[in-house]
């Protein structure tokens, strides 16, 4: 991880707030910015969500707040009924960090040139601040050594529609946009996220205290009790398995030939057998990875 810069592109909700605690303990040297997108929360509430759980981790990191609507500018769907009411389940966070004054995508460009080769992205949202610097700069595309996407639903159901994922039915066109101009993309999707879950006494079974392990306590206790779904019992970490990707070797992945629907009912839909080339995560090593993560947090 030496030579590796990351930038780590936010949709700031409960999950997300997660993989930032435990990007905090395992990227700490490595990660230059977090960029932010809407999605589980309109724009500004991604950006705010991120720079109070930045501050409670003490963790000094620039946010640059990014796009609003998707690469098409159709509205994103916000899932509040997932996230609570603030995105972080209704937990109340002090907000004294500042945003940069530069645009994500900007920034994604800016750094792209200036570590040429060195550039690793965990895009845990829609990958719209992305594919907005391709649009604007496509110079960059050979200067990104990697892009690490949670997302895609390969042989499961999906958690927007029957057939997509979240993340990727948000902004089909912008990983479409990455699928035909990154060399080294990494997609970590709901087949193996969905195996990493957590329940109420996995998490009172920590010893260790801190104010961000209180959050955390605070936060997932309110979604079982207000935003899980009744027979839902299981938090699935989503975002932090995908930042666990970097760093650790629980994931297996496949190199796979894709492709993505961009529009109609499969709105978001990965499909085998189209013209792009990826690695895609088949198996997880779930009890290992929510071993490290429970006690990392």
């Amino acid at each position: 991880m030496q030579n590796n810069q990351i930038i780590i592109d936010v949709d700031t909700g409960i999950d997300d707030a997660l993989a930032l605690g435990f990007a905090s303990k395992t990227l700490t040297n490595n990660v230059i910015g977090i960029t932010t997108c809407g999605g589980n929360v309109k724009i500004e509430e991604a950006t705010q969500n991120t720079l109070k759980i930045l501050e409670l981790l003490k963790w000094d990191i620039p946010v640059y707040m990014g796009a609003a609507k998707s690469t098409t500018h159709t509205e994103f769907v916000h899932a509040y009924d997932y996230h609570g009411s603030n995105g972080i389940c209704d937990v109340d966070l002090l907000l004294t960090k500042k945003m940069q004054k530069k645009n994500a995508s900007q920034f994604i460009i800016d750094s792209a040139k200036e570590y040429d080769g060195q550039l690793n992205i965990i895009c845990l949202a829609a990958p719209t601040n992305i594919a907005n610097a391709i649009i604007k700069a496509p110079e960059i595309t050979k200067k990104i050594k990697a892009i690490y996407m949670m997302g895609g639903a390969m042989n499961v159901p999906g958690n927007q529609t029957d057939y997509a994922e979240y993340n990727f039915f948000q902004d089909p066109k912008a990983v479409e946009i990455i699928l035909s101009n990154i060399k080294n993309v990494y997609i970590i999707p709901l087949d193996v996220t969905g195996n990493c879950l957590i329940n109420e006494s996995d998490i009172q079974r920590i010893g260790k205290r801190s104010l961000f392990f209180d959050f955390f306590c605070e936060a997932v206790t309110n979604w079982y009790r207000f935003f899980g779904y009744p027979k839902k019992r299981y938090f699935e970490l989503y975002d932090p398995l995908a930042v666990s990707a970097l760093t650790h070797n629980y994931l297996v992945f496949k190199k796979e030939s894709v492709g993505i629907n961009l529009t109609g009912l499969r709105q978001g839909e990965v499909f085998l057998n189209g013209n792009y080339h990826v690695h895609i995560a088949k198996s997880v090593d779930a009890i290992s990875f929510k071993k490290t993560f429970l006690e990392l947090l």
